[in-house]
């Protein structure tokens, strides 16, 4: 059977397994949804651009970007409940369950107070500008917008969870649903002010309250609607339901801090070394790029749950025939990824409105980055939702430990511009690249396991 009648059993959404059914659906609405948002991101881009200038758009970049590195704060909990949460509810353990979701929230929502708590005090002493490398003219308005944004994000922090319990009963489309409406206003709103005052510090407050807003809506409509089973219960915060989420949580809480100290120390080192300027075309041509990455994680992302369904029931088989067709698509992808490094220029130039500078090594790279993702995404997801997450721990480790060493050495010393920045976030995830991919032969096809290798590869 050739590829494109592949693509047509895999996007037929009534045949199959009920898992398979159900996951497809879940895949279809999440691509129409996010397809919309990602479109309005898109076209924000070059207005939020123009509206600011390239260079407090690279600050902007960075900042948001420096933000995210709290989210490892949850210590993988987020991770651990999904998998928790989903295997206690297939197994009918809704006390159990019940327990895992109310210890979450009270646990992240005590961890949100005292990192903002401590932010307070850091930020009396911070010299923000000296820090990551702003601009003296832009010091009091980033100042301001660091503060703001760190405070979003600390009452987002542990509303972030509904959009958790959402994907572990395959409704993850509705998170986005409201992803999308936040987005939409947000682009009205955006619209609206490049009428009215040019400010860094409004796009800032934009951007990070209004998502806000909509996941206080989620949270006190969804959580009454679909987990009314597992409701917040004080009784039941309990050691015994969180040391099991730490206790998966934490491997994932070493990927995600390995993970955003190799992905979102880019901008920081491009910033201190290069330049605002520098951040904005890496950024652009990351974001171009970064189409394929969205999509194809969305289509990804609702199979973790799903494999750890049927993994808790042994349903191997299952696993086999899906991967088998998440293969095909994979090689679908591979080939935009090409096509859209043929015509980058073109696109960017159109996409942006103004033309970029920017070396042709950057989108080369970029690119063989991007099939690197396509690769480590299909089967970091199956480990993941295998919970064998032990070895892909160590390994994201090495390469965060190497990244930035790589970065500047390729940036300084090979005189390679922001195109090294990408050549070491490439040679950092080799490992990651080449080994991944026998721990899920040797868990999901090869029949033969040892305990050497079943605790060398978990």
């Amino acid at each position: 059977m050739n590829i494109p009648n592949k693509l047509k059993v895999i996007l037929n959404l009534k045949d199959g397994h009920e898992r398979s059914i159900k996951t497809k659906k879940n895949i279809v609405a999440l691509l129409f949804i996010k397809g919309v948002s990602v479109s309005i991101n898109f076209v924000l881009i070059p207005i939020v651009m123009g509206y600011l200038n390239q260079e407090r758009y690279g600050i902007w970049i960075t900042i948001s970007s420096i933000i995210l590195w709290f989210s490892l704060f949850d210590i993988g909990l987020g991770n651990g409940l999904k998998n928790k949460f989903t295997e206690a509810v297939s197994k009918g353990d809704h006390l159990v369950a019940k327990g895992y979701v109310s210890s979450a929230y009270f646990f992240i929502s005590v961890i949100s107070v005292f990192i903002f708590l401590v932010f307070l005090v850091f930020n009396q002493f911070a010299d923000w500008s000296h820090l990551i490398g702003i601009p003296i003219n832009y010091k009091d308005e980033s100042n301001s917008l660091i503060f703001w944004v760190f405070l979003s994000f600390c009452i987002r922090f542990p509303l972030q969870l509904i959009n958790i319990l959402l994907s572990c009963i395959q409704k993850t489309y509705i998170g986005n649903l409201m992803d999308l409406l936040a987005n939409i206003i947000v682009f009205i709103i955006i619209i609206l002010s490049t009428k009215v005052h040019n400010s860094l510090l409004l796009i800032g407050l934009i951007y990070s309250f209004i998502p806000v807003i909509f996941l206080l809506i989620s949270n006190v409509i969804f959580l009454k609607k679909y987990f009314y089973l597992y409701k917040f219960d004080i009784k039941l915060i309990n050691k015994k339901y969180l040391k099991p989420i730490l206790s998966l949580g934490f491997g994932f809480f070493v990927i995600q801090i390995s993970l955003i100290i190799i992905g979102q120390t880019d901008n920081i080192i491009i910033l201190k070394l290069l330049g605002p300027k520098e951040v904005t075309s890496y950024s652009i041509v990351y974001k171009y790029f970064g189409f394929i990455t969205i999509v194809f994680s969305l289509i990804l992302f609702p199979f973790w749950t799903a494999f750890t369904e049927a993994f808790s029931n042994n349903d191997f088989e299952w696993v086999r025939k899906v991967l088998k067709k998440i293969y095909y698509l994979s090689f679908f992808f591979i080939i935009i990824t090409l096509f859209l490094f043929i015509v980058n220029r073109y696109l960017i130039s159109i996409w942006i409105g103004s033309y970029l500078q920017y070396s042709f090594l950057l989108p080369l790279l970029t690119m063989i980055n991007t099939i690197f993702y396509i690769s480590n995404n299909i089967f970091g997801t199956v480990l993941n939702g295998l919970g064998k997450i032990r070895l892909s721990s160590l390994l994201v480790v090495i390469s965060a430990l190497i990244n930035i060493p790589l970065c500047i050495y390729f940036v300084k010393y090979c005189s390679m511009g922001n195109s090294g920045v990408m050549l070491g976030t490439l040679c950092s995830g080799l490992l990651i690249f080449l080994i991944n991919p026998f721990q899920v032969y040797y868990f999901i096809y090869n029949k033969k396991k040892t305990v050497i290798l079943d605790k060398l590869l978990s």
